[in-house]
């Protein structure tokens, strides 16, 4: 029997703006960071359990919205890269459909 390979999965909400929130989901895949992502306009009723949902589908089923060469990646970094990830989706800069 073959022992069990934990993925560790970071997640990240925006706060509220006037442009909607992001949820940006990351994780070590193939010795890489594999980021998915889900937005919602103001008018969208957010639920991070949803976000959440939509990001993950949306990074197993090969819709990244970011890849990076990157092993063993801490909360830390994972942060700084998601919220320049959501600043991006917010302006519509990265296509999350």
């Amino acid at each position: 029997m073959s022992p069990l390979k934990l993925i560790k999965m970071f997640v990240f909400h925006t706060p509220p703006t006037a442009i909607g929130r992001v949820t940006i989901v990351a994780e070590e895949l193939d010795g890489k960071l594999k980021f998915g992502a889900a937005r919602c306009t103001p008018k969208d009723n957010f639920s991070r359990k949803t976000g959440r949902r939509l990001a993950s589908m949306r990074l197993h089923s090969g819709k990244t919205c970011e890849e990076l060469e990157f092993k063993n990646c801490n909360s830390k970094y994972f942060n700084m890269i998601a919220q320049r990830l959501a600043i991006d989706i917010l302006l519509k800069k990265i296509d999350v459909k």
